[in-house]
């Protein structure tokens, strides 16, 4: 709602984690249950980056710590979420 008032973007991070926690398992906290582990925030970094960059991710960074498989599937989720909408994550 305050994003539409102020004409604002949403980085629905948050909603991105459910999202791959839905489909897959998929570790993203870290030992506390609370703070993001380093694949976690492999995903809150791709989708802010992608909100600004308005495209969908190809050929991006992932740190040696996250496996070519989880950042592949983490990448994935994020455009098609992003940008095919699929899932819709308005709706999610």
């Amino acid at each position: 709602n305050l994003a539409g008032q102020f004409s604002a973007d949403i980085a629905p991070c948050g909603v991105i984690w459910k999202i791959l926690k839905s489909k897959n398992d998929i570790e993203l906290f870290n030992a506390d249950n609370i703070h993001p582990n380093i694949t976690g925030s492999y995903v809150n970094a791709l989708t802010i980056y992608s909100i600004i960059r308005r495209k969908p991710l190809v050929n991006v960074f992932a740190p040696d710590a996250v496996s070519a498989n989880d950042a592949a599937l983490i990448q994935n989720t994020v455009t098609q979420t992003l940008f095919d909408c699929k899932p819709y994550w308005k709706d999610f």
